[in-house]
C-alpha cells in the first residue's frame, strides 16, 4: 500500500471514530448528569485532558481544535463540562464515578467505551494507538482491521442508542482483537 492509501484509511478511521464518539455522547446524554454539573469534586482534570495533547492519534482526530487546549483546565468548562465534541480520551466515556453505579444506560455506555478503546489496542507491537508516536508507522493491515472493528462498533452503538442492550451484550464479543 502506498502513502495515499494509508492516508485514506486513516481518514476513514477518523470519520468512524468521530461517529462513534457522537453515538457514545448520545447514549451518555440519557444518563442523568445533573450530579456532574453540580459536583464540587469534578472528575475531569487537566491531567486527563492532556492525553489529547500527548497522543499523536488524538491530535490527528482533533485536527485544528488542539490549539484551543487550556493548560490550566484542559477541555473542561465550569458549569458546562467538556468542550470537546470529539477527540476525547477514552476514559471520558467510562463514567467511573460511583454516582453512576447501577444507573440505567451506564453499563451499556461503559461496555461500548471499553470496546472502543479495545479497537485500538496492540497496533504497533503491543502498544495502544494512543502511545504510538507516529501513526503513519502502523501497518496498513492493522489500519484496515481497526476500520472494520470501528464499523462493527458503530452498529453496536446504534443498537445501544435504540435500547437493544440485550443484543449489545451478545454481539460485543464479536468485536475482534
Amino acid at each position: 500500500m502506498n502513502e495515499e492509501e494509508r492516508n485514506s484509511l486513516l481518514a476513514k478511521i477518523r470519520d468512524k471514530h468521530i461517529q462513534i464518539e457522537s453515538l457514545l455522547q448520545q447514549i451518555g446524554s440519557r444518563v442523568s448528569q445533573s450530579g456532574c454539573a453540580a459536583c464540587t469534586k469534578v472528575c475531569c482534570e487537566e491531567g486527563i485532558c492532556r492525553e489529547t495533547v500527548n497522543s499523536n492519534f488524538l491530535r490527528y482526530i482533533l485536527g485544528e481544535k488542539i490549539k484551543d487546549f487550556d493548560k490550566q483546565t484542559g477541555w473542561f468548562k465550569q458549569g458546562k463540562g467538556c468542550s470537546l465534541t470529539y477527540g476525547r480520551p477514552f476514559v471520558c466515556y467510562e463514567y467511573f464515578c460511583s454516582k453512576f453505579d447501577g444507573t440505567n444506560g451506564v453499563v451499556d455506555l461503559q461496555q461500548l467505551a471499553k470496546l472502543f478503546r479495545k479497537c485500538y489496542s496492540k497496533e504497533l507491537g503491543n502498544r495502544h494507538i494512543l502511545t504510538v508516536d507516529d501513526i503513519q508507522k502502523i501497518a496498513v493491515n492493522k489500519l484496515a482491521k481497526i476500520l472494520g472493528n470501528l464499523e462493527q462498533l458503530v452498529a453496536l452503538a446504534n443498537e445501544g442508542l435504540h435500547g437493544a442492550s440485550h443484543k449489545l451484550h451478545r454481539e460485543a464479543q464479536s468485536v475482534e482483537r
